[in-house]
């Protein structure tokens, strides 16, 4: 269990907020106090959608996995005087034909419901995290591109107003276990890679010509890349320019 250092305050449940994103690669904690200042922010590798691609369940080993992590958060939750956080569950829970295997002893151990997400409303959450950190897009006509482990969102952003919005099972657990099996990949793998990713956008009536906006987890591993990070640092991914 997590508990605060010493000497720091002590957060009430009237203090802090807590939201809990169970993905298909990661779990994701953050509490917040009531200004919205992070108190606490965490990123554990639950790996849950593991071989759902290939057999449409959770692995056993990934369940156990994640509800071990479900555990470590709620000991957080606690050192913070955090009830019943916010939690939503994305591709893996919403795909897998045994989801309740994970889903109710996950709401059992947080004390929680579980939110499965539908594709629209992860769209609907990743335009609004973008309106809010650049307000200088308020007047822009934007893509927002937010890749999960299962699942990919791609957003058309007007004047701030969603126009348009596609969720696409394509991800980075999902296309790693059916295309990579050598690290470094080989020409051949990246070529498969490619020409999937080719088959799932080309239908789309996607925008070109405006800016594309990256988020979560493997645009900002590539932003870490980019600047070399040895240590991750949010403040220097976020609004990071790429070619």
């Amino acid at each position: 269990m997590i508990a605060p250092a010493a000497g720091a305050p002590r957060y009430t449940a009237a203090m802090a907020t807590a939201v809990i994103d169970i993905g298909t690669n990661t779990l994701l904690l953050l509490i917040v106090d009531d200004a919205l200042r992070p108190i606490v922010d965490l990123c554990r590798f639950g790996r849950l959608g593991k071989g759902l691609d290939r057999t449409g369940r959770l692995d056993a080993e990934a369940i156990a996995r994640s509800l071990a992590i479900c555990r470590e958060y709620r000991g957080v939750l606690d050192a913070h005087g955090v009830g019943a956080p916010t939690v939503i569950a994305t591709q893996a829970a919403r795909e897998a034909a045994n989801a309740a295997d994970f889903v109710g002893p996950a709401e059992q151990i947080l004390g929680a419901p579980i939110e499965v997400i539908a594709g629209e409303r992860e769209a609907q959450l990743a335009a609004t995290a973008v309106a809010s950190t650049f307000p200088e897009l308020a007047d822009a006509r934007y893509l927002v591109v937010d890749v999960g482990g299962g699942s990919t969102e791609l957003i058309t952003v007007e004047r701030g107003r969603v126009a348009a919005q596609v969720s696409v099972p394509i991800g980075a657990v999902r296309l790693t276990e059916r295309h990579l099996a050598h690290d470094p990949p080989t020409a051949a793998e990246l070529a498969a890679l490619d020409a999937d990713i080719a088959r799932t956008l080309a239908p789309l009536a996607l925008p070109r010509g405006v800016p594309v906006i990256g988020t979560a987890g493997t645009a900002t591993t590539l932003a870490a890349v980019k600047l070399a990070l040895t240590t991750y640092d949010a403040g220097a991914v976020t609004g990071l320019r790429l070619s």
